[in-house]
């Protein structure tokens, strides 16, 4: 996949969740399917132009934010995925879940961070 797919789709699911919209509202909005919203997210779409401009409509913003902070680094793009990923998952957990999750980072952070720990 190319790297300025996954990263514009990567824009593009950053401000989906921005404006508090499902793949599923965005692709209703946008007149697509949400399978196709969720390639694009993944870069493993390429998006035209066309389409571009009626997601920006829907997301209320320019086509050119698609292109702007995006990461330039593979470890600052992997990391942002990764991100994305673990909050998936925790977005499925219950509250027991949640505080079982954070205390386990809690711990993980302890061991990676050792200067941050009383910033959690």
């Amino acid at each position: 996949m190319s790297d300025i797919l996954m990263l514009v789709g990567l824009r593009v699911r950053d401000l989906r969740k921005q404006r508090g919209y499902s793949q599923e509202e965005l692709a209703e909005k946008a007149g697509t399917h949400f399978s196709y919203i969720g390639g694009i997210e993944r870069g493993q779409r390429n998006v035209t132009v066309k389409t571009l401009e009626k997601i920006a409509e829907c997301l209320d913003v320019e086509v050119f934010e698609f292109f702007t902070n995006l990461h330039h680094d593979d470890e600052d793009a992997e990391k942002t995925e990764l991100l994305h990923q673990i909050t998936a998952i925790l977005e499925t957990f219950g509250v027991n879940g949640l505080v079982s999750a954070r205390n386990i980072l809690k711990e993980l952070s302890k061991s990676q961070r050792p200067d941050e720990r009383e910033g959690i």
